[in-house]
């Protein structure tokens, strides 16, 4: 959710927020929390993400790198546990405070 920045505005969501461009009440939306950087590392590749908030904006630096080649029938489980938290990573959400 993002809250305007004067606080006299509602909650909004992402695509509210966006849409409305400013906060009713003059305000901007502005994050509260930014997820902490993450870094997986596996035999099947690799994957990072780091939020940044830098002059009133969101920076998301994603890298992914799955690796070429066969892996054991065994590897299955492993092979979806380094997917899963990729994905888990990749959806976690930003919170949004008033400055």
């Amino acid at each position: 959710m993002y809250i305007s920045t004067r606080g006299h505005t509602p909650p909004v969501t992402a695509s509210q927020a966006i849409y409305l461009g400013l906060a009713p009440d003059g305000g901007l939306f502005v994050p509260e929390t930014i997820p902490k950087p993450a870094t997986l590392n596996s035999k099947f590749g690799n994957y990072s993400i780091d939020i940044q908030w830098e002059k009133n904006t969101l920076q998301i630096i994603q890298y992914i790198f799955i690796r070429k080649g066969r892996y054991p029938a065994d590897t299955v489980e492993e092979f979806k546990s380094f997917f899963k938290n990729m994905e888990t990573e990749w959806n976690r959400r930003a919170v949004f405070r008033q400055l």
